[in-house]
């Protein structure tokens, strides 16, 4: 959904699942290790939540709810990467109430066409301007034919997001 109205915002919950990281040896370079952090960061998959209780007391004062916009994963089920900047929006919402004593969180993937296309064939099937179909470095026809008729428009909606009334709004 890029918009829907606040008091909408649920989904189900379960813990987060993190991508398995390759070990390299213990002299490795610094540069191997940022490989591995990326691949770490980038195959990390995020769940939905609904009034997910957190371990944490709102301050004295703060109140309401907080939301923030941002990637949700790079990876898709075949272990193809999409750029940071392409991958689908991933919605959160922390709420801060004092009266109870909580801080509770719902999260959702944003739903948009190429995030129902993508999800439904698992695999990417729009390329950006940093990211690719099929494989660049295969040679083999189809994956360029692939790359030079997928369409080009990604429209994640994964940068911000804005209140517009009763519904928030997630932008690209």
């Amino acid at each position: 959904w890029a918009a829907g109205t606040a008091s909408s915002f649920s989904s189900t919950g379960t813990p987060i699942r993190h991508g398995t990281a390759t070990t390299g040896s213990s002299s490795s370079s610094s540069e191997d290790k940022a490989a591995r952090v990326w691949r770490e960061v980038a195959s990390a998959i995020p769940s939905e939540r609904t009034n997910e209780l957190l371990d944490a007391t709102p301050p004295p004062g703060l109140a309401g709810t907080y939301y923030v916009n941002g990637l949700a994963s790079c990876t898709f089920p075949n272990d193809r990467l999409v750029h940071p900047f392409e991958a689908h929006g991933f919605l959160k919402a922390i709420t801060f109430n004092p009266t109870e004593g909580t801080v509770s969180m719902n999260a959702r993937y944003v739903e948009t066409p190429v995030r129902k296309w993508e999800e439904r064939f698992g695999r990417p099937l729009f390329r950006g301007a940093m990211s690719a179909v099929a494989d660049m470095k295969s040679g083999k026809l189809s994956d360029r034919l692939a790359n030079a008729l997928s369409p080009t428009t990604r429209e994640t909606a994964n940068l911000a997001v804005r209140k517009w009334g009763d519904r928030l709004i997630a932008t690209a």
